[in-house]
This record gives structure tokens, sequence and C-alpha cells, in this order.
């Protein structure tokens, strides 16, 4: 892929962000619902403007350095000292609460969309590991306890 629509593919999903921040700002709404939003607008199911086959390397290259800035910020904002406190609660939540949402989501996505159960399993396990990438953003932008936050955020 050329050089200039890697950039030209960045510099859209950067607008569109930036844009879709400012209404969840304006509105007092959570970013994710925005951003989600402008992603389903202009990706291939409604505008169309960005499609994944058409785009191949060029948008994995701007989601792995978009996963790499999440998971950066969120390393640079744990705090050991209270991560210590949490610890048994984040074990328990990231083994049983993952396998909690898989299973839910497999059971509601066979239930609810008529989807085979691999693909409702293969469907949980998404939710079940894209979860964190949606709490960190949804806590920044609400009052939580230090203690709740600290163990949803691991």
């Amino acid at each position: 892929m050329e050089p200039i629509y890697i950039f030209a593919l960045f510099t859209l999903i950067l607008a569109a962000s930036i844009i879709a921040q400012i209404i969840s700002k304006v509105t007092h709404t959570p970013s994710i619902v925005f951003l989600l939003s402008a992603g389903i607008l202009l990706g291939p199911e409604c505008i169309g403007v960005i499609d994944p086959y058409l785009y191949g390397d060029g948008l994995r290259l701007v989601v792995t350095l978009a996963v790499v800035i999440i998971v950066f910020d969120g390393g640079i904002n744990i705090d050991i000292k209270h991560l210590r406190t949490v610890s048994h609660s984040v074990l328990a939540l990231v083994s049983v609460g993952v396998l909690i949402t898989m299973i839910g989501g497999a059971v509601a996505a066979h239930l609810l969309v008529g989807l085979e159960w691999a693909f409702a399993f293969l469907f949980g396990a998404l939710i079940a590991a894209t979860g964190p990438t949606v709490i960190v953003p949804l806590m920044r932008d609400m009052r939580v306890n230090n203690r709740i936050r600290s163990i949803l955020e691991m």
C-alpha cells in the first residue's frame, strides 16, 4: 500500500476521532459511543470510506499503532502499590469474569442473532478479550471509586 494512502487513512480516522471526542464532551456521553458510531458510519456497512479489505495492511498498521498507544497508556497509569491491594479481586475478575463474559456473549449471540455455536463462542471470546479496551476509556469519563477503577482497569 502506498504511504500516501496510509497517511490519508490515519488522517481520516484521527479527524473522525477528534469530532467524536468533541461531541462526547458537549453531550456528556462516554466517548466510546461516538467512536464506535464513527467507525460504523465510515466502515463498509454504511458510507464505505474505510474498507478493511481495501486498505489491508494499512488499516492493520493504524489499528496496531492505536493498540500500542492504548496498552502503553494503561501501563503508565498503573499504580503498583494499589495493585497489590486488589490483586485477588483482579485475579477473580480475569479468570471467572472472562469465562462468564465469554459464555454469556456466546449464548446471547446464539439466541438473539442465531449464530451457530462455534461462531457464537468466537463472538463471546472476542467480547471477553476486547472488554478492557472499552472499560478503560469509560472509567476516565465516569466518577468511579479508586478500588473499583483499579480492578476494572487491570
